[in-house]
């Protein structure tokens, strides 16, 4: 729920400030970083499998990039741990993120 938030509080700050809007990895850190400055940090028994990253800056990947218009390059990430899996999406036409259960 978490990562959910985050990608809607990107989405948002892309649209009030008229500037695109990126959502990244990082692997050494272990968390997901938004433009805004915000954090999800991944713990380490937590298996991320990310579909569709888009560039690298600054030695993190980018996950999802949100437009002003409220679109998005469009993602999907899956959470797993001990059995229970969680899938993040981000709709690349809307913008919409949803979270369902697998």
């Amino acid at each position: 729920l978490q990562t959910a938030a985050l990608f809607r509080r990107e989405r948002l700050g892309a649209i009030l400030t008229a500037r695109a809007r990126e959502v990244a990895i990082d692997g050494k850190l272990r968390a997901l970083i938004g433009d805004g400055g915000d954090h999800v940090a991944i713990p380490p028994d937590v298996i991320v499998d990310v579909l569709a990253l888009d560039a690298v800056w600054s030695g993190r990947q980018a996950v999802v990039r949100f437009l002003p218009d409220g679109t998005s390059s469009g993602t999907e990430v899956k959470l797993s741990r001990e059995g229970a899996i969680y899938e993040v999406r981000v709709n690349w036409y809307t913008g919409g993120v949803l979270v369902e259960p697998l």
